[in-house]
């Protein structure tokens, strides 16, 4: 049933357009349909044809790194130990490379998460600068108004003086003359 399956998938892989990761997949599935039938000659030609497909593609390291281990021990069980060996090597270059890369893109979202909560530290600190400062304007203006209405009540006085003085200077002046008058 498995081997059905694994035949009308590779009739679609031809019909359709597929990519090279598809069909190295598929060729690594095979493989292990193989391995499971101890048809280790043929599961290799599979491994070594997933190899092909997913060697220059940065994206299936993971299942380059799966392919070798599998190629490596399906060697072993075909009595090809140095070629086992050498794949067993290369699973561990890849494996290696995808944890590193794997590392790296974890680095980058923390570095990532670190930056967005400083650019939001960042702007709640502008954010209270702004209030304080619309705040410190407020009072400024409060502060600028109250000192005017003082300016003019102040204004208001001193020509409510000014006036009583002259008027009590023009009254005086013409009590003198009556004064005068009467003497």
């Amino acid at each position: 049933e498995s081997l059905i399956n694994l035949l009308k998938i590779e009739e679609d892989l031809k019909n359709t357009l597929s990519n090279k990761h598809s069909e190295g997949y598929f060729n690594y599935v095979y493989g292990l349909y193989f391995v499971k039938k101890d048809l280790y000659n043929n599961a290799n030609s599979k491994f070594i044809d997933a190899i092909a497909l997913l060697e220059n593609d940065s994206e299936s390291l993971m299942l380059l790194s799966k392919v070798y281990e599998e190629f490596s021990k399906s060697s072993a069980k075909s009595g090809n130990h140095e070629e086992a060996y050498a794949a067993l090597v290369k699973h561990n270059i890849y494996r290696d490379q995808f944890m590193a890369d794997e590392k790296l893109k974890e680095d980058i979202i923390t570095k990532s998460r670190f930056l967005i909560e400083d650019y939001k530290n960042h702007a709640q600190l502008a954010n209270i600068k702004k209030l304080e400062q619309q705040e410190a304007n407020t009072n400024i203006k409060t502060l600028n108004l109250i000192i005017s209405i003082i300016l003019l009540v102040l204004c208001a006085s001193l020509i409510a003086v000014y006036v009583s003085y002259n008027s009590k200077r023009k009254l005086n002046n013409k009590l003198n003359v009556r004064n005068e008058e009467l003497q």
